[in-house]
C-alpha cells in the first residue's frame, strides 16, 4: 500500500513540469482579449462584511486601473523617501 502511494506521488511529481510547459505554450499563443468584460465583487459598504455590487470593466480598463494604482503608490513612496532625506537630523 505504501509503495503504491509512493509511486503515485512520484508520477504526479514528474508529470507536473510537463503540464506546466503545456500551459506556458498555450498562453504564449493565445493573448488575452483586451476587450473581454471581467466582473469582480465590489468593495464592501462601510460597516458591512459582504461584498458590494459587482463591478464590470474590460480587461484593458482593469489593467489601466491597476497600473494607475501602482504608479500612485510608487509616487507616494518616492515623496516619503524624499521628505525623510530632507528632514533627517544633520541635513
Amino acid at each position: 500500500m505504501r509503495l503504491s502511494l509512493t509511486i503515485i506521488a512520484a508520477a504526479l511529481f514528474l508529470a507536473g513540469p510537463a503540464f506546466a510547459a503545456d500551459t506556458g505554450q498555450q498562453s504564449d499563443q493565445a493573448k488575452p482579449d483586451p476587450n473581454e468584460i471581467i466582473c469582480r465583487a465590489g468593495e464592501p459598504t462601510t460597516g458591512s462584511l459582504l461584498p458590494g455590487p459587482r463591478v464590470c470593466h474590460t480587461r484593458k480598463e482593469w489593467d489601466d486601473m491597476q497600473r494607475q494604482t501602482q504608479d500612485g503608490v510608487s509616487q507616494m513612496q518616492v515623496k516619503s523617501m524624499d521628505s525623510n532625506l530632507h528632514n533627517a537630523p544633520g541635513s
